[in-house]
């Protein structure tokens, strides 16, 4: 065979390996490129997860603070000792009760504290649920990709969500005030108006979109629960039932569409959108 057929084979194979040299190196640079992608994905949504839970726990911890401080009260739900000396000066219950309620109001405080810090953690940690969204801009046969944060859920009012976590907080203060400061609020049953005025007032709402939010909501609890008049209807009960009976419900709900909707976007993946 001529020589130079030969050298001009030998050049073709080796232009020819070359280009396959670099089709497998542009797809193995490819891959390497989807591949560290996908880990980025990965621990974006496990960052988002792990957001999903300290929530969780932060409002759970809220939550038995305020386990805590009602629990702290207890006594003050009992016969008023005042009340019993007046009757009988010698009164060994009285005595009991008050000796109790010296130690309550000391719980109380430590517990309100406490409550105070869970409600602090719980605004801390609510807005940093975040879905990282990645999206695809194309120049050419170069993909280029961009990071994006993306603020989740998506439609829920995280100041209204904040609101509440402090509505909650002042809502103990309100259990607090009927309960344990005597003459704090008018009775209902002979002013209901003027209670209305003296328990949200206490509620301190703030301004804002958020703060009419919940000012409108919470008028219209406050005017069912004193729709209908009897002996049931105290400061104390009426307190307690909006702790237990509204806020309660209104975060455990609100923090729950937060959290599932940062862990739905987790098991689904990141969103890729081509352009």
């Amino acid at each position: 065979m001529d020589i130079e057929v030969i050298s001009l084979l030998i050049n073709l194979v080796t232009a020819l390996a070359a280009v396959a040299g670099v089709f497998i190196a542009t797809l193995l640079g490819r891959k390497a490129v989807a591949v560290a992608a996908e880990t980025v994905e990965r621990a974006s949504l496990d960052y988002a997860a792990g957001r999903a839970d300290l929530i969780t726990q932060a409002r759970v911890s809220a939550f038995e603070a305020m386990a805590e401080l009602k629990a702290s009260m207890h006594v003050y739900w009992k016969e008023n000792p005042q009340k019993l000396l007046e009757v009988d000066p010698n009164s060994a219950r009285a005595q009991d009760l008050i000796q109790q309620r010296n130690a309550a109001e000391v719980e109380t405080h430590r517990a309100m504290y406490k409550l105070q810090g869970a409600g602090e953690r719980l605004r801390e940690v609510l807005p940093t649920a975040e879905i990282v969204e990645l999206v695809r801009s194309r120049d050419s046969d170069v993909n280029i990709r961009e990071i994006r944060g993306v603020r989740a859920p998506v439609g829920v009012d995280m100041p209204a969500i904040l609101q509440l976590v402090h509505l909650y907080e002042r809502g103990a203060m309100a259990l607090y005030f009927s309960l344990v400061s005597d003459g704090r609020y008018t009775d209902p049953k002979a002013d209901p108006e003027l209670f209305s005025k003296e328990f949200i007032g206490d509620l301190e709402l703030e301004g804002g979109d958020a703060g009419s939010v919940w000012l409108s909501r919470v008028q219209e609890w406050l005017s069912n629960q004193l729709s209908v008049i009897s002996n049931q209807t105290t400061p104390a009960i009426i307190a307690i039932n909006f702790v237990e009976s509204y806020l309660d419900g209104e975060l455990a709900k609100a923090v729950h569409n937060v959290t599932d909707s940062v862990l739905t976007e987790s098991r689904a993946g990141v969103v890729v959108r081509a352009k």
